[in-house]
């Protein structure tokens, strides 16, 4: 419901200012499971990209991740 409200707001906005914008729908998840992910680290190489920067994406892509949450007292 979010980015409903965020597109709305930059639609007013452009045409406040009269400011043209393309705007293209996309669906997230298919976009991001269509990524060839070895592509992306060949250019990244080719960018000269410092390895270990392109070692920690590939652990952060081919791990799952877990978040814990705790109540913090602050008595």
């Amino acid at each position: 419901m979010y980015q409903i409200f965020t597109v709305k707001n930059v639609l007013e906005k452009a045409w406040e200012f009269n400011v043209e914008i393309q705007h293209i729908p996309i669906y997230f998840q298919s976009a991001c499971d269509s990524i060839q992910r070895d592509k992306i680290y060949d250019i990244m190489k080719y960018f000269v990209i410092q390895n270990i920067l392109i070692r920690l994406i590939k652990a952060m892509n081919d791990s799952a991740y877990h978040v814990k949450i705790g109540i913090i007292n602050d008595d």
